[in-house]
């Protein structure tokens, strides 16, 4: 309520009203009303406003004065408070109040009416002559951002000025604390004029306190912390809103970083998660550990990707040392390290028996990571005996690092070194042990390779050095990049077949750089025209192009280990993120998995100083295993090699990105 609302309340005229929307003299005096709660002081002010405006007041009109401000004198308290519960919403109406300010203005208006003149339009007479105003102090309040100018009369109190300061800050009374006055916090009981005295000319009161209004309200929605969110409540919102955080990290169940690694590359293979995903268990009558263990790894990966805290996989470790004892060895009581390789063999053999391939006669480990080795044996010191070849299936490439005095420096130079061996055997020609050379080519490439580095190997015992038979770990540097070309490891037949989707792979990458430098030349309104499809887009390809190899995969994954053996030390899994796309992303991406710890790292702080994963360093991580995904093209089988594909559109060819997985 209005200080205004607040004269028409106790006076009772509603003519007062009129006149003061007209604003000037009738609205200070309004304003004077509400601000005092005292009779003496409302009626200096009043003549104050009435002289501070040179008016004058018929001295026959000083009876009708005195009369009124004696009624508002006996309901002056009351009527205020009135005024102050009901802006406060702590008053329910106006009940005796309100009634008695109406009915003494009612009297009034009986009694002092004048026609259509209200009884402020009697006060104001041009006999009246300007009158002696009571002695007064100014003081300047501060009040957030706001300043204002108070004047506080003889013999004001607290609450007085409080009433003054609530009407222009709309701070309630029993809210305001004031700073600034001598002598500390000002109080109801203190003499308001004895500390105003004490204030130095130009010094500010500071007012701490919230108006009404502004209070502190219940929040509409009921507020949830992250801390009382599950961990798939907490997935599902950051991926609404879009918030990339690293994905979910395994607990460290005694020594089982090797496992938590190879577990966390695995995840990253879209397709195993698939299949894992569509696999059903056997009823319990033909279960066994196996599927036990395929069951418990589906839970693993589908607790991996709905949330975002770590999990603690008590019940897949179980299954696993239960399929594999070694895994369950202990030494001073506690669970040994172990190798993880033999982890990723052990369940790409398991899985091999429980997910089924597309046929019958296949199994999906094999569609995945299976491949074709050809293989050629010919004795070195008969050549009357024929060459001998096989063909075998495998699914882990490996890397042989060399020897001391002939290293191997290149991951290409690695592989191609284990395909070649020398082995010593029985010669049905010669009748006695000859030696032999295998030489062996890749006749197949599967769409996840798998390589391991010869990293680990058994020095015999020194009787001379007092030193037994132990694990060794060979930390020498072999190079490698985001891309693994294979093309020089395959047999004839594969290079033949990859030479066509070579040629495919660099005339597309012509078109894309001339597609970039036209860009380049042209507006930018034409540069949406000619700007290459996200790499989301290339699932829509045209109907009948064919899938060609190029011999070109990507990496992916890599299990590293720190540590000079293989019963000791610490692995950690690094799995590809996000692709560098020269512009907002200038490096790839890449997640660490150490344990339960995980971080996003850049690929050249994977290749740096402090760390190199591709060896050299006895005391930081090494690459041990790289997962590879393959990269092939998409051609017109009718379309010849070196021909425009660009004049045929997209219905000529076009790259098929490696999709990566964990987006």
């Amino acid at each position: 309520m209005g200080a205004v609302s607040a004269y028409v309340l106790i006076s009772g005229f509603e003519a007062f009203q009129e006149a003061v929307q007209q604003g000037g003299l009738a609205q200070d005096i309004a304003d004077s009303l509400l601000a005092v709660m005292d009779y003496e002081a409302f009626v200096a002010l009043m003549q104050r406003q009435l002289a501070a405006t040179n008016g004058i007041l018929d001295p026959s009109q000083a009876v009708t004065v005195t009369a009124a401000m004696v009624c508002f004198r006996n309901v002056w308290s009351k009527a205020s408070r009135v005024v102050r519960e009901s802006r406060s919403g702590g008053y329910n109406g106006f009940g005796g109040y309100a009634s008695e300010a109406i009915t003494l203005g009612e009297r009034l208006e009986h009694k002092f009416a004048y026609g259509s003149r209200s009884i402020l339009g009697s006060l104001w007479h041009p006999s009246l002559t300007r009158r002696d105003l009571p002695d007064m102090a100014q003081i300047k309040l501060k009040w957030n951002k706001e300043e204002f100018d108070i004047t506080i009369e003889e013999g004001s109190t607290v609450e007085v000025f409080k009433t003054q300061v609530w009407t222009l800050t709309q701070v309630p009374m029993d809210r305001q604390k004031f700073l600034g006055f001598p002598g500390g916090m000002l109080k109801d009981t203190d003499d308001l004029m004895a500390k105003v005295a004490k204030l130095k000319s130009g010094a500010k009161v500071t007012l701490m306190g919230t108006p009404e209004g502004k209070e502190l309200k219940a929040p509409e929605e009921k507020v949830v912390f992250e801390e009382d969110l599950s961990p798939e409540e907490k997935a599902r919102i950051l991926k609404e809103k879009k918030v990339e955080i690293p994905p979910a990290g395994i607990k460290n169940l005694g020594n089982t970083c090797y496992m938590n690694a190879t577990l966390q590359c695995l995840n990253r293979v879209g397709d195993l998660r698939e299949a894992l995903n569509q696999y059903q268990s056997p009823g319990t009558e033909v279960r066994d550990i196996d599927s036990v263990l395929t069951a418990q790894l589906r839970s693993v990966n589908s607790q991996l990707t709905s949330t975002t805290d770590s999990i603690v996989p008590m019940q897949f470790v179980m299954a696993l040392r239960q399929r594999f004892p070694r895994f369950a060895e202990m030494q001073n009581g506690a669970p040994m390290q172990q190798d993880a390789d033999e982890c990723l063999r052990g369940l790409l053999t398991t899985l091999s028996g429980t997910l089924k391939g597309s046929s019958e006669s296949t199994n999906r480990i094999d569609e995945l990571f299976g491949y074709k080795i050809k293989s050629t044996l010919r004795c070195l010191e008969c050549d009357e005996e024929a060459p001998q070849e096989t063909e075998e299936m495998s699914r882990v490439l490996l890397c042989h690092l060399g020897t001391q005095t002939d290293p191997v420096s290149h991951i290409t130079q690695g592989v191609q070194l284990s395909l070649k061996e020398h082995i010593e055997k029985q010669s049905p020609v010669l009748g006695r042990n000859a030696q032999y050379e295998k030489s062996s080519s890749i006749a197949s490439l599967p769409p996840f390779l798998v390589v391991q580095f010869a990293r680990f190997g058994y020095k015999g015992a020194n009787e001379w050095a007092g030193t037994s038979a132990s694990k060794v770990k060979l930390t020498r540097k072999c190079a490698f990049t985001h891309t693994f070309d294979i093309f020089d490891c395959t047999s004839d037949d594969v290079k033949k077949r990859l030479s066509v989707g070579r040629v495919k792979k660099k005339e597309q990458e012509d078109k894309e750089l001339e597609r970039q430098k036209a860009a380049l030349d042209k507006s930018s309104s034409a540069k949406e025209d000619v700007e290459m499809k996200p790499a989301e887009d290339s699932e829509m390809q045209p109907v009948g192009l064919e899938e060609l190899d190029t011999g070109y995969y990507q990496l992916i994954g890599i299990v590293s280990h720190k540590g000079r053996t293989a019963d000791g030390g610490h692995y950690v899994g690094w799995t590809l993120h996000k692709k560098a796309d020269g512009k907002d992303l200038k490096d790839d991406k890449w997640v660490l998995f150490d344990d339960d710890d995980v971080t996003f790292v850049n690929w050249k702080d994977m290749t740096g100083m402090s760390t190199d994963l591709c060896g050299g360093k006895a005391d930081t991580q090494i690459a041990y295993i790289n997962i590879y995904q393959r990269i092939t093209v998409l051609a017109d089988p009718g379309q010849a090699l070196g021909s425009d594909a660009g004049e045929k559109g997209d219905s000529g060819y076009s790259a098929k990105d490696v999709t990566m997985e964990g987006q």
